[in-house]
């Protein structure tokens, strides 16, 4: 069955695939209508920085105080605050683009490497998704939806370069396939900049290249291929070239890597085991988490309340009678790791048997066959260093929640479900080889098949189907449970709203508060409220938005503008009770607001 519409011919798969990233867009479209997930802070800083970036205020190469979260999301939301206005929804269109990005690629990258029908099934497991994986694919808090993007992109075009490497081009072919060497070099230093756990994707979808486009590479492929790496880099360039040194990015690196072992050599858990507390938050808590399990732990203040630091740094690692949670995600963990284990050893068995028919098919099947299974082996390759990465860095054993470090797993998601789905093109694969060599010796023993294995094949397939449906189903329940949270998450936005009203109604535009409330506010109330970070020491925070400290700090009548319960405000109080008269004191929507009154010289308050 084929669509013809003039001369564009669109395949029952493509309108397949056309219909399922059309669901999954317009679903985070909605999702992101209705205000799900609040913003918070980090995100909000994001935003911040996309109105600087679009009014030529300023162009921050790094989220404000953390130089390892590149301004990716920012800038697209820059362009499109210019077309759709500023707002929320304008900035989290920017993921949704990146979010479309990364469908597309998928459905690009499964089908050559698999089957179209495995490809459907991939974007069709990827429209949907846990509270875990549309948070981190909607909300802008830096890295995340560009290195699912830029990396499902790359594996795509890097997969396309090394299966028609030996085809013949034509001149203008020729000439697609150097933009897509650019296009590559490009994706993966914004990547880069983006945050540095793109590492692995560039070091492995770089080995394609380096395995099967060499030869391109050496007649001059690697010029657009570096002029694509040096646009992107761009932005890390010139920051490295004027950033102290103790500031630049390996330095930044190292330095956020000795500030997670330090905390972990605090854990009461595992002061001395620090490899094994890395094992247990990755197999309790990260892996299920970022591959779609509900979560054992997830800080609901800081995703859908918008502020954060009620949850222990080891809550995670202590069960507190989520013992049923526990076993599932063990068992979600376990389940991930067999396939990861069954998909790696079936590529290195037709693998190895290809290698055995060399003497008798040296075809460009045979050769495109090798390529295709490398690829595929490259690609779960990636999947295991990710992990690598993640486990034996102190996150997991700290920080076990920040799942969304893992994202880049499910870029390998057609090579995790393949030995659910079923690998039958692989021995078609074969025969189409050796047609001459039946099936039974296409392998250095020549053996037989069982004769007890037709029995279990009925057996099998059940179970991978029942596998493929499970993971469906919890990807499904992820998504639906999302819209039972929406009433606690409108009025949560309605409840921040009120605040900026209430705050301007008392002609509070600038004051000190606290990091979840301060960029939340400004960048909701569209900078009607500036405000600059103050710690539980009374210090004021100077390297927020360009502007922000100089306006609070200089402005004599600069509120202070605390959450009930913060520790700040028992030193107003204090200071309150020792000054009378100096201060109108507020208590509203949660808060509670110490405003200097018009005669005050100054509205500083020094800690005690």
């Amino acid at each position: 069955m084929q669509l013809s519409v003039k001369r564009l011919k669109i395949s029952s798969y493509g309108i397949g695939a056309i219909g399922i990233i059309s669901f999954a867009v317009l679903l985070r479209i909605v999702l992101t209508a209705l205000g799900w997930p609040p913003t918070n802070s980090d995100e909000s800083a994001m935003g911040i920085m996309g109105i600087h970036i679009a009014t030529l205020k300023d162009f921050p190469f790094f989220l404000y105080g953390k130089h390892y979260m590149g301004a990716v999301e920012p800038s697209i939301a820059a362009g499109l605050y210019h077309i759709f206005g500023t707002s929320l929804f304008t900035l989290r269109l920017a993921d949704i683009l990146l979010f479309t990005v990364t469908i597309i690629s998928m459905y690009l990258l499964a089908g050559p490497l698999y089957t179209k029908k495995l490809a459907l099934v991939s974007i069709g497991l990827l429209s949907l998704g846990s509270v875990m994986i549309l948070f981190t694919e909607l909300m802008a808090h830096g890295g995340y939806p560009e290195v699912f993007a830029l990396g499902t992109l790359a594996f795509a075009l890097v997969s396309y370069l090394a299966l028609t490497s030996h085809q013949y081009h034509s001149p203008r072919r020729k000439w697609g396939r150097m933009l897509a060497f650019a296009v590559w070099g490009f994706a993966v230093a914004i990547g880069f900049w983006g945050d540095y756990i793109m590492l692995s994707i560039i070091l492995t979808s770089g080995l394609v290249l380096l395995l099967f486009c060499w030869r391109e590479l050496l007649r001059g492929a690697i010029v657009p291929l570096l002029l694509g790496l040096l646009i992107g880099a761009i932005p890390l360039l010139i920051y490295n070239f004027t950033a102290p040194h103790s500031q630049s990015t390996l330095a930044v690196i190292w330095a956020l890597h000795s500030e997670f072992a330090l905390e972990q050599s605090h854990n009461p858990v595992y002061p001395h085991l620090p490899l094994l507390s890395q094992l247990r938050g990755t197999l309790l808590v990260s892996l299920p988490m970022a591959t779609g399990a509900p979560p054992l732990c997830f800080d609901s203040h800081w995703v859908l309340l918008g502020r954060g630091g009620d949850v222990p740094d080891y809550y995670c690692l202590g069960i507190h009678g989520d013992w049923e949670l526990a076993i599932f995600g063990l068992m979600w963990s376990a389940g991930f790791l067999l396939l990861l284990a069954l998909s790696i050893l079936h590529e290195l068995k037709i693998f190895w048997k290809i290698a055995w028919l060399k003497e008798q098919a040296g075809s460009t099947v045979r050769r495109r066959a090798m390529t295709r299974h490398s690829v595929r082996l490259i690609l779960l390759g990636n999947a295991v260093l990710t992990l690598l990465e993640f486990v034996l860095s102190p996150v997991p054993g700290v920080f076990p929640n920040n799942a969304r470090y893992l994202l880049a797993l499910l870029i390998s998601t057609p090579a995790l479900i393949a030995p659910l789905w079923g690998l039958a093109r692989d021995n078609e694969e074969l025969k189409e080889i050796a047609p001459e060599t039946p099936l039974a010796q296409t392998s250095p023993t020549g053996s037989a098949p069982r004769p007890f294995q037709p029995r279990f094949a009925m057996v099998r397939l059940s179970l991978r189907v029942a596998g493929l449906l499970f993971i469906a189903s919890v990807f499904l329940a992820g998504t639906i449970s999302i819209f039972f949270e929406l009433p606690t998450v409108q009025a949560t936005d309605q409840g921040q709203q009120k605040l900026i009203h209430d705050l301007l109604r008392i002609n509070v535009t600038h004051f000190y508060s606290d990091y979840w409330s301060c960029y939340r506010l400004s960048f909701l109330s569209k900078e009607q409220l500036i405000c600059d970070v103050m710690d539980g020491q009374m210090q004021a925070f100077s390297h927020g938005p360009k502007g922000y400290y100089d306006i609070v700090t200089s402005d004599p009548h600069s509120a202070y503008v605390f959450p009930v319960g913060y520790v700040q405000l028992t030193t107003l109080s204090r200071q309150a009770a020792l000054n009378p008269g100096r201060y109108r004191r507020f208590a509203f929507d949660g808060y509670v607001i110490y405003q200097p009154v018009a005669t005050t010289t100054t509205g500083t308050i020094h800690g005690p």
